[in-house]
């Protein structure tokens, strides 16, 4: 009776964590894309794509505890793409690394919620 009861805490402590993480890493992508989608796609926007991605860095370790790597290293490289296109004032790769990493976050939004896609 005893182990039955430790293994019910047990379970009880995984799932309210999952739960949690689930919540708290969904809550940020949404952030990141809202800021994203509002940000103007124009070679004079350094500083907004600047913040999302320190915001995106900051935001990574808790991220990462989850989350695959790769998925992580296709944003934080569509985000240096962002910022490359930006320097180099070519504001059709800025629309277009903007698109993709528009996708890239909503697949991880989707993967980091509790659904079929993320559990199997």
């Amino acid at each position: 009776m005893k182990a039955a009861i430790i293994a019910l805490i047990v379970l009880t402590v995984i799932l309210t964590a999952v739960i949690l993480n689930s919540y708290f890493v969904s809550r940020s992508i949404h952030t990141l894309l809202d800021k994203l989608k509002n940000a103007p796609s124009d070679v004079g926007s350094y500083e907004i794509y600047e913040g999302i991605h320190d915001e995106f860095t900051k935001k990574l370790r808790f991220i990462s505890l989850t989350v695959s790597h790769d998925d992580l290293t296709n944003i934080e490289s569509e985000l240096n793409e962002i910022l490359g296109a930006i320097e180099a004032k070519d504001e059709e790769t800025l629309i277009i690394a903007k698109s993709r990493l528009i996708g890239s976050l909503s697949h991880l939004r989707r993967l980091s919620g509790i659904n079929a896609d993320s559990i199997f």
